[in-house]
């Protein structure tokens, strides 16, 4: 019963978390219990080894979608641990979203969103964006809206969901002449609000009116990859975690935008994630060559997760069964990892 318990878990957080269902408040399991990480498999990816972009963890396919190198979508079916589809072409695919029937996919360079259709894993649509070099792609199902932003232009594009996507509108952010520009943020549907990153800045952007309605430097230095990263929301405490380029993560609160806690971390993040379940924010790191482990109570490092392969820089959490999946660029692979042991390695 625990485990069915923990499936059901995963798959409503995970659904809040894009807008399919509301969260109840009292799906709280704090972590009473000391880590273990683990490598339980690793799995080999199609197409070339290098950079990538995106993990994303959809609970419906229990499937997890992966920006490959230079070219296409990989889905890693998370029951077998292996891969189940590759969706070509996708020229430099940047970041992903879905909803029941669809993932959106940012391609890099062909400036363009890119719609594939679940059942057969067929690219149904493609749509160019209003802005160059489209990263971050967020999905409002119940309002039935895509939002995009792009690396080279300082704002968010929003449009009608399905399977050709219809342009609707564009919202600026701040600053008003950035020096890295926006990149990628996180949508809280239950508050109506996307959250993203821009140069140091972190501001609160309202997707029902288009505007930005707080922002806070963090004074977090601007480097050529940015300076402030990919945020997790955690809805129990209303905290922000964010990441950096600058060795830290900062902990903010999401209604004021203050910093609450700042946190040593391995190396510069890219994307982060979070397990509601066990309490736990992962940050991925591609210079560290592996990913940090934080407890979402305490506001402390739990532990650093070495994978020793350069460009794990993305990554994403099974919330059925709290595994991490790091994706390793260099190796061109997926590490899998148990925070449970050698205990937790059971295929």
């Amino acid at each position: 019963m625990n485990g069915i318990r923990k499936t059901v878990q995963g798959l409503w957080w995970a659904a809040a978390m894009i807008g399919l269902v509301t969260l109840p408040a009292f799906a709280r399991m704090p972590a009473a219990r000391a880590f273990d990480f683990s490598p339980v498999t690793k799995i080999q990816l199609p197409g070339a080894a290098g950079h990538g972009d995106w993990v994303a963890y959809d609970p419906t396919t229990h499937a997890m979608y992966i920006a490959l190198h230079k070219s296409g979508v990989a889905v890693v079916d998370t029951v077998r641990n292996r891969v189940l589809a590759e969706v070509q072409p996708i020229a430099d695919p940047n970041g992903i979203a879905y909803d029941r029937a669809y993932l959106y996919v940012a391609s890099g360079s062909g400036n363009e969103l890119v719609v594939v259709r679940k059942a057969g894993w067929q690219i149904v649509g493609r749509v160019p964006t209003k802005g160059k070099t489209p990263d971050g792609v967020w999905v409002d199902a119940p309002k039935h809206l895509v939002l995009v932003s792009s690396d080279d232009q300082n704002w968010v594009e929003a449009y009608r969901a399905g399977a050709h996507p219809r342009w609707l509108a564009t919202y600026p952010l701040e600053p008003n002449t950035p020096k890295s520009g926006p990149d990628v943020g996180v949508l809280v549907p239950s508050l109506g609000v996307l959250y993203m990153p821009d140069d140091a800045m972190v501001e609160a952007l309202n997707i029902d009116t288009g505007k930005v309605t707080t922002s806070v430097d963090t004074g977090v230095p601007v480097t050529k990859t940015g300076g402030t990263k990919n945020m997790v929301y955690d809805p129990i405490r209303n905290l922000l975690w964010v990441g950096t380029t600058a060795h830290k993560t900062l902990v903010l609160d999401a209604t004021t935008l203050k910093t609450v806690a700042t946190v040593p971390a391995r190396g510069g993040a890219d994307e982060l994630a979070f397990d509601p379940a066990l309490r736990l924010v992962y940050a991925f790191e591609g210079s560290a060559k592996g990913f940090d482990v934080y407890n979402a109570d305490t506001l402390r490092p739990v532990i650093f997760v070495s994978t020793g392969v350069g460009n794990t820089h993305t990554g994403a959490v099974d919330l059925s069964n709290d595994r991490v999946y790091a994706y390793e660029g260099d190796a061109d692979a997926v590490g899998v990892y148990t925070p449970f042991g050698e205990a937790g390695t059971a295929k």
